[in-house]
């Protein structure tokens, strides 16, 4: 496993400070944040062959390699929601919002090829998130937006198998796949793509109310990525309310909260744990979405945290 940091700490950078912040953290790897909003990048300079070489060159003398190519907002309209709400990540009727994602989800594929890159994280999306819980007459809300899944990315997954490249969907909240169900039905429906896998958020995971180490355990084999984020949840706020309509992230008072790894309520050693287990080699990606703490303080602390609990040697069997 190597530390690496998840593209929330910097994409809003332009790329030679971003480079310079991370490289200063003492780490060898990032994500690459390419989606339309990022204004490190974007996806045209990676398939540019002049841009992409100078980027190459911008990496090598910061002494970084890349984990992921990283798209989550425009994969986002692969399922949508694809009306008025996702506008400021493209504008157009549904068919063209949809089209768009395809367009830019494969053209990751592409890019991730052209840098020698094997895997993409990001979203797929969800039609609607408000079927969750069935509606009268109506007896799996969840099995018509899985059809949809299975048209859009079989457009989507045949070019990641072309360039051998692995896409690495994100479990959130927001996504049609989200958790432990939802999960394994997707490897019903696109299980014919070897190239179709998760990318576990440890943090998304508990928003969910899923363990993470069970988790782990049950799709340890088709886990291509990892973002280490912590969880935490404020008792005597819940009594009030639990995930109100109207709390965001920013807001002191939310009853759930996002921390960096050490700062709230998951076993990190028997997550780490737990992946060594199942044979994950690649990356950990610390993740700062923590309110509490500054952005690069918070890096800085999640990272000395997590640096010394990783394991870079095969299990052994028994020498005793």
């Amino acid at each position: 496993m190597r530390l690496s940091l998840a593209s929330t700490a910097y994409m809003d950078l332009p790329l030679g400070e971003a480079l310079s912040r991370v490289k200063a953290l003492g780490l060898e790897c990032i994500d690459l944040a390419v989606d339309s909003s990022s204004r490190m990048l974007q996806l045209e300079d990676l398939l540019q062959p002049t841009r992409r070489a100078e980027i190459q060159r911008q990496l090598a003398e910061a002494g970084l390699s890349i984990s992921a190519i990283s798209n989550h907002a425009d994969g986002q309209l692969l399922l949508g929601p694809l009306h008025e709400v996702t506008d400021g990540i493209y504008k157009g009727t549904p068919a063209e919002k949809r089209a768009y994602a395809i367009r830019r989800m494969q053209d990751c594929a592409r890019a991730a090829d052209a840098l020698g890159v094997r895997l993409v994280a990001g979203f797929i999306g969800c039609p609607d998130y408000a079927r969750w819980f069935r509606w009268p007459g109506q007896e799996d809300g969840w099995a018509p937006q899985f059809a949809q899944c299975a048209e859009v990315m079989g457009q989507v997954l045949p070019v990641y198998r072309e360039y051998g490249v692995r896409f690495a969907h994100e479990l959130h909240p927001k996504q049609l796949v989200y958790e432990t169900e939802s999960a394994a039905r997707s490897l019903e429906v696109l299980g014919e793509f070897a190239e179709w896998g998760f990318n576990v958020d440890t943090g998304n995971l508990a928003l969910a109310g899923v363990d993470a180490v069970d988790f782990i355990r049950q799709f340890g084999g088709r886990i291509w990525h990892v973002h280490a984020k912590d969880a935490e949840v404020l008792r005597p706020v819940t009594r009030r309310h639990f995930l109100s309509h109207n709390r965001y992230y920013s807001q002191a008072e939310r009853n759930f909260r996002f921390r960096i790894p050490g700062w709230g309520q998951l076993d990190w050693r028997r997550i780490l744990t737990e992946l060594h287990l199942a044979g994950y080699t690649g990356d950990v990606a610390v993740e700062n979405e923590d309110n509490t703490l500054g952005r690069w303080e918070g890096c800085r602390l999640a990272l000395d945290f997590i640096r010394p609990l990783l394991l870079h040697t095969p299990r052994q069997e028994r020498w005793w």
